[in-house]
């Protein structure tokens, strides 16, 4: 029996094509995606705190960034779904890259 990997779990059922693979991204392209995934965060959560803080982490960037995705990350605790879940681990993902 062949087990699936995360990265495809997530392309074959959702609408945002791009696996968790990061590779080298410089800064600037970490903080675009993460940018992207807080528009996705404002458009689909329903935790009016999370929109809130998305929505002010969409002009921070370097540390200021890093520490808003994290207020953003903990107010989304009980979104559910599989646009969540992917949200969600991409943002916790890219976090980590973020310096």
């Amino acid at each position: 029996m062949k087990l699936e990997s995360k990265d495809k779990r997530f392309t074959r059922h959702h609408p945002y094509p791009k696996p968790f693979r990061m590779g080298r991204l410089s800064q600037d392209q970490i903080e675009d995606e993460i940018k992207g995934m807080l528009l996705v965060v404002i458009a689909e959560a329903k935790d009016e705190n999370a929109k809130s803080y998305a929505d002010a982490g969409a002009t921070l960037t370097g540390k200021e960034l890093k520490v808003q995705v994290l207020y953003v990350l903990n107010n989304l605790q009980y979104w559910r779904g599989e646009t969540a879940r992917y949200t969600k681990a991409r943002l916790k993902r890219l976090n980590k890259g973020l310096k």
